[in-house]
Formats: structure tokens, sequence, C-alpha cells
């Protein structure tokens, strides 16, 4: 007889199953399965029925939602279409009871796993968007304007979005593209705001499906909303010309102002509103372009200049936007010729001769034209003698005319009427007026030189040298020749030159030239020097010549506050001769004291730092050839106040300029306040006033370690011998911090002292210099400061607190009067009725902005103007310590006046509070 002693036991604990959600009635979960020790064979103990004995009720029926066949242990759904978004996971227990009436138990999780049975569902109705007028472009690189986002209860979902055909204006302009679960609406064509159906906007419909098994047509797994593009104009039209080029064919003779073409643009954008400027590039640089695109001629044409025949000038039209479009014209100019140009003669017009030689051909004269000779501005040429021409002229030289010369273009031969003597007439000058078929005519020189025989014996000389020394050593100085009185200049192959005394060992003698050297060991004082020259030709022997070299030590201070002044059509031994530094005297005399007069009673010196020509011009050679470069004398001053300190170069450059037409007057000769160096070619120095960048005081001072180079001025009985000194060149490139070298006497600015190699500053002054960093002007006064360094883009910065509505701030260009049609480069900041300005003229016009807004008086305002290379001018206005004008009225208004170009609290470029 069996017992029942051994329950079921379910062979796992619990059991978890997976089941398809929304599935039908008796869809099966899985198999339970347990297991009884008791012997099968034996009775009916082992026999094992299934049951659940904790079910899940679904809430709508009350029915149990599961069920179990007893004898397989089979789990089933009783009900159908179970939700996973309702209940995603069940929980029931199972009974296992065999025969004797034991039980096991056991835990069945059934989850659901999801099906797509939820409809997609776009997150709005109504999508709205504000986008940029676009470029044609296309996918994938168009820029996405909007992100469309659904929301589906389902677990996994994958969506696909579209534009609806058809559904409203403009569907046809866009596309969406999926990334992830998210639709990236984006333009398929050009968005125009400058197109008014495009203005208007557009409204269209977009679709979201998750692709349930209908796909697009099935309703329950798509969605629909409405989206609106509005779109924002921006610049991104340049100006667009009437026509985008022009020819015209003028006289060289049109008046300046005659209107040439008119070649107006206009700019799509902003509704055809937006304003255009105008400017012109090339041209000869001799067009002026008017608001309206109209062309002028504003400077005189020269068709006989290069490249005057045919100019070509590109009109560029730049629009208001941010960033500023632009687009290019072309004018072409054909220039036709009048007879303007008068003959001039050809070379060689220096013709030579030596003295006491009989009546003879010289040489023959031809000439050319500029002009077109197919007009007849041309030859045949006549030659007559001028009638302008002294009796001292005429006395010695005829002209015979020769109308079959040249091949018929007309000639002319020179001659004497007799021998000439150099040591009453070197040379001799000629008008020649030269005369061209149409009647222009011109008179030109035509140079005789005598040649020089030795015909004259010398007598004893004495010469006084002026040697300025510097700091640093150096090698030997020229001091120039020992000078004997004689009439002849080229007899120095005739002479010999020896010392009268045992020879100075500070000083060197070349016994074939005369030339002295000084050596650099040479010490402030005064050396007494004795020679002996002889001539050969007249069997003249040890005639004494004696000379006195005063050498004296240019203080530092001199060399740093000098400034140049350039005089042209003269040498410099003309302007040293019988100067002394003592009793002045000679045409640097004139100078000197001129400036002293000028300056006032301030000064106490005007102290001659250096003198200088051309390097081949600074001795005593009167064989200068008339076809080379014109002479000039530069020469570098400073002046000394009565305070003993140097006179600012600034400033004294500044007062120079003011006074140069008074100059002029006093040297009868046309000076320059500029360095010969400055100039585009120092041969060609113009025939009018001209000004350049003072010298930087910081450049001699950082020389004062070693040698500057020595240069002789050699006039007979003296000679000038100074350090040669330039300029220096402004760099365009940002400077490094200056590491500012122990202070001297005159480095420390505003009364300070140099105690300890470091500057004591007074009150109101600070820096290592003792600088004063704001100035307080009432009207009657000026500061003067360093010009802007010639270099573009420059920004120029100024924080004013006004309390006039009239006043000229800052002026940069030149201070004496210039010739018309040769405009100085000029920069102007002034106020005007409270409104700020800034005036910018050069060699292609003027140009003049204001900030059309007026500056409160007695409060702060900062100011930057910004210059480019292509002749723009950006003014930027800032509001200071003014929080009340920060208003949403005011800030409106700067937003439409200075747009992205004002700084203040609400601009886009904010204003950090110090």
């Amino acid at each position: 007889m069996e017992i029942d002693q051994s329950p079921p036991e379910d062979t796992a604990q619990c059991y978890q199953f997976r089941l398809s959600s929304a599935g039908k009635i008796n869809l099966s979960a899985g198999v339970v399965w347990a297991w009884d020790a008791d012997d099968e064979d034996e009775g009916s103990n082992a026999r094992l029925t299934y049951s659940i004995s904790q079910n899940v009720v679904e809430s709508q029926s009350g029915q149990d939602i599961f069920s179990i066949n007893p004898t397989s242990g089979l789990v089933t759904t009783a009900v159908c279409c179970l939700d996973r978004e309702t209940m995603p996971e069940y929980r029931i227990e199972v009974l296992a009871m065999d025969g004797g009436g034991l039980r096991g138990s056991g835990t069945v999780v059934v989850r659901l796993v999801d099906v797509n049975d939820n409809s997609p569902r776009l997150t709005r109705d109504m999508w709205s968007v504000e986008v940029e007028e676009t470029q044609p472009t296309h996918p994938p690189g168009a820029p996405t304007l909007l992100h469309l986002t659904t929301a589906d209860h389902d677990t996994s979902n994958y969506f696909y979005y579209r534009v609806v055909a058809g559904s409203g204006w403009g569907w046809d302009h866009f596309a969406v593209r999926t990334v992830g679960s998210t639709g990236h609406l984006y333009a398929t064509h050009t968005l125009d705001y400058e197109d008014p159906s495009h203005r208007r906007g557009f409204r269209f419909l977009v679709q979201v499906t998750d692709k349930g098994r209908g796909g697009w047509g099935d309703a329950r797994h798509t969605d629909t909303a409405w989206v609106e593009v509005r779109v924002r104009d921006v610049n991104d039209n340049a100006p667009v010309f009437s026509r985008p080029s022009a020819h015209v064919t003028l006289s060289e003779n049109t008046p300046t102002g005659t209107l040439l073409a008119s070649l107006p643009a206009s700019d799509p954008d902003k509704m055809g509103q937006q304003g255009v400027w105008y400017r012109v590039e090339g041209g000869w640089g001799a067009l002026r372009v008017e608001g309206d695109g109209g062309v002028r001629l504003w400077r005189t044409l020269d068709r006989e200049a290069p490249g005057g025949e045919v100019g070509v000038a590109r009109i560029i039209a730049t629009d208001e936007g941010v960033p500023p479009l632009s687009s290019t014209a072309t004018l072409t100019i054909t220039v036709v010729d009048v007879n303007d140009c008068p003959p001039r003669l050809l070379p060689p017009t220096t013709l030579r001769v030596m003295e006491g030689a009989p009546a003879a051909l010289l040489g023959h004269l031809t000439a050319t034209d500029d002009d077109l000779w197919q007009l007849g501005h041309g030859p045949p040429f006549t030659f007559a003698m001028a009638p302008s021409n002294p009796p001292q002229v005429t006395r010695y030289l005829t002209l015979r005319y020769l109308p079959e010369r040249d091949s018929g273009r007309g000639g002319a031969e020179v001659w004497t009427l007799g021998p000439l003597d150099r040591e009453q007439r070197s040379r001799l000058t000629l008008e020649v007026v030269v005369t061209d078929a149409g009647g222009q005519a011109a008179s030109h020189p035509v140079t005789v030189l005598v040649g020089d025989l030795n015909d004259n014996p010398m007598k004893p000389g004495h010469k006084t040298v002026y040697l300025w020394k510097t700091q640093g050593g150096g090698t030997e100085t020229s001091l120039g020749r020992v000078y004997v009185e004689d009439p002849d200049d080229c007899d120095l192959a005739d002479k010999t030159f020896a010392w009268a005394t045992p020879p100075h060992p500070l000083f060197s003698l070349h016994p074939n030239t005369g030339h002295i050297h000084a050596s650099p060991l040479l010490r402030e004082g005064r050396y007494e020097l004795q020679f002996s020259v002889s001539d050969s030709v007249w069997e003249q022997r040890a005639v004494r010549a004696s000379v006195s070299v005063r050498v004296r030590h240019l203080p530092h201070d001199s060399l740093i506050h000098a400034v140049p002044l350039t005089i042209t059509h003269t040498k410099p031994t003309a302007i040293t001769k019988d100067w002394t530094p003592e009793e002045g005297g000679g045409g640097l005399g004139t100078l000197t004291s001129a400036i002293k007069k000028i300056l006032g009673n301030g000064v106490v010196g005007v102290e001659v730092v250096s003198v200088y020509g051309p390097s081949d011009d600074t001795s005593n050679n009167t064989h200068h050839h008339p076809s080379e470069p014109p002479c000039y004398t530069c020469v570098w001053i400073s002046v000394r106040e009565v305070d003993g300190r140097f006179m600012d170069p600034v400033k004294l450059q500044g007062l120079l300029e003011i006074h140069l037409q008074q100059i002029e007057e006093v040297m009868k000769l046309r000076v320059l306040v500029a360095d010969p160096q400055t100039l585009s070619h120092p041969h060609s120095l113009p025939h009018s006033h001209a000004t350049s960048t003072p010298v930087t005081p910081s450049y001699v001072a950082s020389l004062a370690s070693v040698s500057l180079p020595l240069q002789v001025v050699d006039a007979n009985k003296t000679a000038l011998v100074t350090p040669r000194l330039w300029p220096s060149p402004r760099p365009c490139s940002p400077a490094p911090f200056p590491q500012h070298p122990p202070c001297t006497a005159s480095t420390c600015l505003n009364g300070g002292r140099c105690l300890h190699s470091r500057c004591i500053c007074p009150g109101g002054s600070s820096g290592p210099r003792c600088k004063i960093l704001s100035r307080s002007l009432n009207g009657s006064g000026w500061t003067w400061v360093p010009p802007p360094a010639p270099c573009l883009p420059f920004t120029l910065s100024l924080r004013l607190l006004l309390r006039r509505p009239y006043a000229l701030v800052l002026y940069s260009g030149p201070l004496s009067p210039s010739p018309p049609l040769t405009p100085s480069p000029m920069v102007a900041v002034q106020v005007v009725e409270g409104r700020p300005e800034v005036i910018v003229e050069g060699a292609r016009g003027a140009l003049r902005v204001q900030v059309n807004t007026t500056l409160h008086m007695d409060s702060w305002h900062t100011l930057h103007f910004h210059f480019t290379s292509q002749d723009l001018l950006t003014m930027w206005f800032m509001h200071d310590e003014a929080p009340a004008h920060f208003a949403r009225q005011t800030v409106n208004y700067l937003d439409d006046v200075y747009p992205n170009r004002w700084i203040g609290c609400s601009s886009t470029v904010p204003w950090h509070a110090r």
C-alpha cells in the first residue's frame, strides 16, 4: 500500500512569459510544469492537476484574464486585446495538486510585447516660424528652418514626415527630412523677400506617419498640422546699375564739373528703399561720383600723361546693409587731343666751350611735341632767340634757324661770337623760343658751360671748419679741402698739398686732392692746422694755407628735438656760405633769424643740427649739369626755450607749417617742412608747400649709442660737418608694449623731474613720462599731438565732454595753404550744432560723415572712427554714463540710425561699465 508523502514541486518557482499586445482570446502564453516524487505506477498520488490560485481580473467585465489547462499546465488568455500601454505586465499564482491532495505553487509573470497600435500625434496643431530669405540650395546641405516633433505611446516608433502636396500656398517650396524621430523642414527653392508673393508668407500642411500596416493611407497611423512660414528681409542683393558700362569721348580741355555719364544704381532690399552710396576707382583720379550716380570731371585731363589717351574708371555702388554689398559699373573714357602742349627741346641742351676759344659751332637743337602730329599739333618747328635774353648772353651767343634740318621738322645751331673768360662767366643760359605748326610756343633754356684753364695764380688762404660730433665712435671724418684763393676751379691736377708744420696726429692730408680727414678720437675744442700748396703750371711753391677746426659735441636733447626743413633749388654750399655759428649771416643765418622772430620771445636760440643735400652735391662743385635733377638743401633745427628745454618737435613742426609762407618770403625760395626722404622721390621736389610726418623723437634717441654718419658741406672758406639725420618710418604693425629706458632731464614732461632714473610727476600727470591724458580747452587754445600713422586700416577713438555746440576737436592735415588740384590728406573731427562729424580729404576727393544725433552737454560720449583701405569711413557712437538714455524709444532710434554700430546697454555691442 502506497502512502502519499511527497507534495508536487514546480520545476521553476517563477515563470516569465512574453505575450503580444492586442492579441486575440486563447492566446498561449506558456506552460508551467511540476514534479512529484511519488511513484507514478503505484496509485494516483503522482497524478498532477494545475489551477490558478490568484488570477488577474479585467476591470471592465470582471472576468479573469488568464486560464490554465489543468492537465498540461498551458497558460492562455481568457480575454482578448490586452493593451500594453494600459498594463505592461501581469502576475498570477498557479497551483499543482497531486492525487493525494498535496500542493505546490509558483509565480507566472506575463509581459506584453508592444505592437504599433497607437496613432502618432504632432505636438502642435499649428507651427509658425520666421526665416531669413535664402539662396537656392539642395539637401542635404539645405539648412533646417523648423523642427517638427511627434508624440506616440508605442515603445518603438519610426516616424516619417512629408509636406502634403497641394495643401496650401508654397507647399512646393519646402520638404521635410527625418532625423531620428524629428522632422526637419527645409526650403527646396529660393525664399526671396523681394518677391511680393513670398513676402506675404507661406501656409501648408505637414504630415507624419509611424508606418502602420496601411502606410500613408492609414488614418489611424498618420497625423497632420499646419505650418506658417514668414520670410524676413536680409541684405542679400547688391545694388543694380541701370547699365553695367558706358563709354564717353571728350576733349582733354573739357572743363571741370562736366557731367560725363549717369550710372545710377538701386538696391532691391528693403522694398527698394535701401540707400546706396558711390565711389570711383581709376580714371586717373580725375573723376568724382555724386550721390545720384552722376560721374563728373573734377580735375583737368591730360592726354599726354602716361595712359592719358584712354582711361577706365570703376564706379562702385555700396548699399547700407549689414554686411554692405557692392557692385561695379565700368566707364571708359577716350580723350581727344587739343594743341595744349608747346614743343620742347630734345637733348642735348647743355653745350660746352673752352675759355679763350674763338667763335665756333657749339651744337644743334631739335624739338618734339607731345600732341598728335596728325592733327597739325606738331612740326614744322621754328626756333628763335627769346627777346628776354640779357645783353651778356646776346654779346657772346647767337642762334641760326635751319628749317630743313631734322627731316624738315626744323632745327637750329648755337654759335659763340668770340672767346669767353670762365672767371667772368662760368656759364651762360640762352633762352630759345620753339613754336609748333599750330602756334603753340614755349621758351627753353640752353646752357653753355665754359671750360676752365689754369690761367690764374693762387694766393694764401684761410679756412674755418665747424664740426658737430655726436655720441659714439665712428670712422675718420672728411673736413673738406685745403683752401687757397684761386679763381680757377679745374686746376686740381696741377696742385700738390703738404703739411707746413709737423703733421697733427689727429688729422690726415691727401697730397693730391688736398682733402683733410679727422680722427674719431677728436675732442671738443679748437685746432689750428698749417699747410702749403704748390702749382706746377705757375711754378708756385709752398703757398701757405691755414685751417681752423672747431669741434663741438651736439647734446642728445638737440638731436631728439630736431625738425627738418627742405629748401628747394639751392645747394648746401650756397646756403652755408658766409654763415658762422656766432654771427649768423648768409642764407642759413637768414633762416634761423626768421624762425626765431616767428616763434617769439619764448625762444632763446635756434640751433642748426644738420645740413646736407644729395650725397653727391655737398662740396663746392660748380660743374653741376643742368640736366641733372634739381638740387635741394635739408636743414635740421632745434629750438631752445627760455626754461632751457628744447621745444617739442611736434609743436615745432606745426608752428613752422603755420608760418611757412613767412619763411618762404624771407628766404625767397620754396620751403617744405619735411625731410627729402619722406617724399616719393627726393629729386622730384614739388613747386608748392608740402607737409610730412614729423620726426619721431624716440627714433633719434635710439641712435644715441651709435655713431651717426657725418657729411661735410664745403663752401671754400668755410666747411660745416654735421650728422646726417632722417625721420623714423611709422610702422603699420602693432608696436610691442614699450619698455621705457631710464629718464633724462628732457624726457620728463609737464614739469616732471628725473630722479634716480625715474620721472617724479607733478599733480595731474602720470606714467613713466608724466603725460597728461586729458585736456580741457575753452575755445582759446589747442594741444599738439603726434599725427596718426599713415596706415590703413586704423581706428580713431575720442572721449568728449562738451560744453559748447560748436568745436574743432581734432585736426590732422596741412597747416599752410595748398595749391588747387593737389589736395593734401586731411582729417578733421568737429562738432556742429551739437552733432559730431568727421571730414576726410584726399586724392579722391572729400568725405563728410555726421552723427545723426545731438550730444548732450556736460555728458561724456565716446566716438570711434574706423578707416579702411576701401576709402570707407565708419562712425560708431557710444552712450556713456547716461543710464536715462537707454529707454526703449532711444534704443530703437539708435538701432535705426546706427544698425550694429552703436555701443551701450541694450546694444548688440555691449558697453561694460567701469
